[in-house]
């Protein structure tokens, strides 16, 4: 076997295990995780912190009190790129977190090459869950057709520093 041959050999198999750890993890992330939706609520952690226009902290951690001032416990799914959009550097669910001052448990990042979008729909229509988002969701409509039904997402915007939540 000459170099090229070796090099392209390792390049490959490097590729293919990328791959398979991928896979793995969207799976692992996918399990249904049994939650009662009179208490939980999953929150469009990507899509929230844009209500007011660039990404905001404070936008998105007042969507997050009125939630829990609403009697609900949100689950926040953000994008990999999260930190970049608000810190300018990688944040981790931990440091995202510790930020926003929720449970580590119900912050989830999904891996790179992964769409929040897919994990936080399989939480919400496994467990019964409304989403709170202002995105429609017509990529995942044939897949989860849930989210085009009436309730299944709460509306909101960011108006004159308050929050203002459709739905809940």
């Amino acid at each position: 076997m000459s170099n090229e041959q070796l090099i392209a050999f390792t390049v490959l198999a490097a590729l293919f295990v990328f791959a398979i750890l991928q896979v793995m993890r969207v799976r692992s992330a996918r399990r249904p995780i049994s939650l009662d939706p009179d208490k939980y609520i999953v929150v469009d952690g990507s899509n929230v912190m844009h209500w007011g226009g660039e990404p905001s902290v404070l936008v998105l951690a007042r969507v997050l009190a009125a939630l829990v001032k609403a009697g609900l416990t949100p689950i926040v799914y953000f994008d990999a790129n999260v930190g970049y959009k608000l810190w300018g550097r990688h944040a981790n669910d931990a440091a995202i977190s510790r930020k926003l001052g929720l449970d580590p448990r119900l912050v989830i990042v999904a891996p790179s090459g992964v769409t929040a979008d897919e994990l936080l729909l399989v939480a919400a229509v496994d467990n019964g869950l409304r989403v709170v988002t202002n995105d429609r969701f017509l990529d995942w409509r044939v897949q989860f057709p849930k989210a085009g039904k009436k309730g299944f997402l709460v509306k909101g915007e960011w108006r004159q520093g308050s929050v203002m939540l459709r739905g809940l």
